[in-house]
């Protein structure tokens, strides 16, 4: 009988003991998860509880002549008349120049970056200096950047013009300031901001593979072109798929660089003819908030199945390597 009980005492105290440990682990999950849920709440939730909101009310005249706000789905009717308005359609013109700044930044971008980041990898002559140059950008405030961008393509006290002047050329046109070269000027100071953090990825994730890799490359006489489509880019795939998920999910808060470049159009004077979705939200964001309100459930109901399409095709394209 002593035997049975202390038996049955050594298994009591293992299942207690087995609970004890079970409640601190989920004691520290709780706590692990605490901190993004809290974020996600104070950073999302709450900001955007009051816009989720707007999309669904309408403020209406009533008999008093005072604004009433009802309950109704009539901005979403607004959000269609805006997308297939015939005449001034400025929505329509700024989702095209947001895919025109998504789909040229990223496609020159991150293969040029790539690029880099190899030659930088291989140790060519002054690798080190072209390192910092590339990289300065990103340690510079963007507004100064902007100032000296604007500076340089001045068409009257600009560099270009002493640069002109020196091949010969004539008058030099307004390359910011022109609606038909403004999107180009915008693009041109997104890519020649947008190398640094990228670079410091790629280099950071070629640095990352294997001497071993990259030894038996040389061994068996393969060549650069090679050992970079063939070796490198599949395995640092899954940081280049992170990179353009991240860049597609700035797609709509793009505004940044239209705001520092068009001083003409801040401070809601004048609409820019290079606009973004972004920039279209920041423009009207005091005087239609309720639109907008709808604009954005809308465009997040068809982005996140999008991003999940994307990281699916990325994921299909190259299995991750562990090293």
């Amino acid at each position: 009988m002593e035997e049975k009980k202390a038996v049955r005492g050594g298994a009591r105290e293992k299942r207690n003991s087995m609970r004890a440990a079970r409640r601190k682990r989920v004691t520290f999950r709780c706590l692990m998860l605490l901190l993004p849920v809290a974020h996600f709440v104070l950073f999302w939730v709450i900001p955007n509880f009051r816009s989720i909101l707007y999309a669904f009310q309408y403020n209406r005249v009533g008999a008093d002549m005072f604004y009433h706000r009802e309950w109704s789905l009539i901005q979403f009717r607004f959000v269609w008349e805006e997308l297939t308005r015939a005449s001034g359609n400025q929505l329509l013109s700024c989702i095209k120049f947001s895919l025109f700044y998504f789909v040229l930044g990223n496609g020159i971008s991150l293969p040029a970056t790539l690029l880099l980041s190899y030659f930088l990898y291989k140790k060519i002559f002054l690798y080190r200096f072209y390192r910092v140059v590339f990289f300065l950008p990103s340690i510079i405030s963007t507004v100064v950047l902007a100032i000296l961008f604007r500076n340089f393509f001045d068409p009257v006290t600009g560099t270009i013009v002493k640069i002109n002047e020196m091949l010969g050329g004539g008058s030099v046109p307004n390359f910011i300031g022109n609606p038909a070269t403004k999107h180009w000027a915008i693009l041109a100071f997104t890519l020649w901001t947008g190398f640094g953090t990228n670079l410091l990825v790629f280099n950071g994730a070629i640095g990352r593979i294997p001497a071993e890799v990259m030894e038996s490359t040389k061994l068996d006489g393969v060549g650069m072109t090679r050992e970079l489509f063939q070796f490198i880019v599949p395995l640092i795939w899954p940081t280049f798929s992170t990179i353009l998920l991240m860049s597609l999910g700035g797609f709509f808060s793009f505004v940044q660089p239209i705001l520092l470049l068009e001083q003409e159009s801040m401070g809601g004077n004048r609409f820019s003819e290079a606009g973004s979705i972004g920039y279209y939200i920041y423009y009207y964001m005091s005087t239609r908030k309720e639109l907008l309100s709808a604009l954005g459930l809308c465009f997040t109901a068809l982005s996140v199945p999008v991003v999940f399409l994307v990281r699916w095709a990325l994921n299909k394209l190259s299995s991750s390597i562990e090293y």
